[in-house]
């Protein structure tokens, strides 16, 4: 599982991606993934179950949807 974020360079908006791997766990969803801590910079997005996409308008909740991104991804079920 890969969540990447980033920041504009301007500074006023967020970006995430979620990346789901083919040996991830078969629970493990990109877009319910992402819409669970897209909230945490304000934003939405979706996409598919390997990968999805949003963005948002608080760039400083990027290291909580991070954290949140590890908690969810390390209680998946293999």
């Amino acid at each position: 599982i890969i969540v990447l974020g980033m920041k504009d360079p301007a500074g006023d908006k967020a970006s995430l991606l979620v990346a789901i791997g083919p040996k991830a766990s078969k629970s493990a969803n990109a877009n319910e993934i992402l819409k669970r801590i897209a909230t945490h910079i304000s934003g939405r997005g979706g996409g598919k179950t390997d990968l999805a996409q949003g963005g948002g308008t608080n760039p400083a909740g990027l290291a909580v949807a991070i954290e949140e991104a590890v908690k969810i991804a390390g209680g998946l079920q293999k």
